[in-house]
């Protein structure tokens, strides 16, 4: 027959049983907690180039759009015409998987009206480039990243290319209604663009 434990022995089990259940679900919560890749590159500066499609150009031309830089933003002349943009922040991971921020932006304008795109951010997990255009926050750009290559040169500067991009449906809408035009859509290529990052790992 089984003896009881004495009641100071019965306390000490039991107290031992709760500690061993709490490192058990404290074990369970540090493995559903997301680890940060030991490569992921906090960013602090350089640039991102959009090389824009010249046929896309053309087609805003003739029907009276514009698109010109917002400092500090430039414009790009050697070359392929093209737009850069300086890197402000952001992080990515080995994979290239992230948030790049940046500063200036773009104005799209008909002669009468300007809408202004600023504050982006490119996201490569959704695929998509963010901006501020009107005042309301949207998704301007749709991102393939298909192609996408990665390299870094001797200077440890991050360079990552071969992105397409296309203007998101949402925003051709907001970009359409605002300029009183139908010449933007969900299939107008914007270009290509070569991100070169600097950052700490």
């Amino acid at each position: 027959m089984r003896r009881p434990l004495p009641p100071l022995l019965a306390a000490l089990v039991l107290a031992a049983t709760g500690l061993a259940a709490c490192a058990n679900e404290e074990e369970q919560e540090r493995v559903r907690i997301p680890t940060i890749a030991a490569d992921a590159i906090t960013l602090d500066g350089r640039s991102t180039t959009l090389a824009v499609d010249a046929l896309t150009v053309g087609v805003l031309r003739d029907n009276g759009i514009s698109l010109t830089p917002l400092p500090p933003a430039r414009a790009e002349r050697a070359g392929r015409a093209g737009v850069t943009f300086p890197v402000t922040g952001g992080r990515i991971d080995g994979a290239s998987v992230g948030t790049i921020e940046h500063a200036g932006g773009l104005r799209f304008g008909n002669g009468t009206v300007a809408v202004d795109a600023t504050d982006f951010v490119i996201d490569t997990a959704e695929g998509q480039l963010l901006a501020d255009v009107g005042g309301r926050r949207l998704a301007l750009l749709d991102l393939s990243l298909e192609g996408l290559q990665r390299v870094e040169d001797v200077a440890g500067t991050v360079v990552v290319s071969g992105i397409t991009t296309t203007l998101n449906a949402g925003a051709a809408s907001a970009l359409n209604e605002a300029l009183a035009t139908s010449v933007f859509n969900a299939t107008l290529e914007l270009g290509s663009a070569t991100v070169r990052l600097t950052g700490s790992y």
